[in-house]
């Protein structure tokens, strides 16, 4: 049994077609079957890279937050030592 998908039509370039043709043949599976198993690959690794990103844009945003709380609290160990971990990874705290 398998999951009720999605129609997807599309229209492509001669050669990819000739490619997907002799990777389903290669594989023994039909046309349809192969290219939807490559489509499926290809989104998840594209949204593995999307969230990959959406993390380190979230992860600058702590560290641009953390780097907020400089001015606010400079007599605390906690704060200099946020100070000294910037430093050594290259930021610039004026950016």
């Amino acid at each position: 049994m398998s999951l009720e998908k999605e129609d997807l039509r599309m229209k492509n370039d001669p050669e990819i077609m000739h490619c997907l043709r002799e990777i389903a043949a290669f594989n023994g599976m039909e046309i349809s079957k192969q290219a939807s198993l490559l489509f499926e690959k290809i989104v998840m690794g594209e949204w593995h890279i999307v969230n990959l990103a959406i993390e380190r844009v979230k992860r600058h945003e702590r560290m641009r937050a953390d780097l907020g709380e400089f001015g606010q609290s400079n007599n605390s160990f906690y704060s200099d030592n946020k100070k000294a971990r910037v430093r050594t990874s290259g930021l610039n705290c004026s950016q």
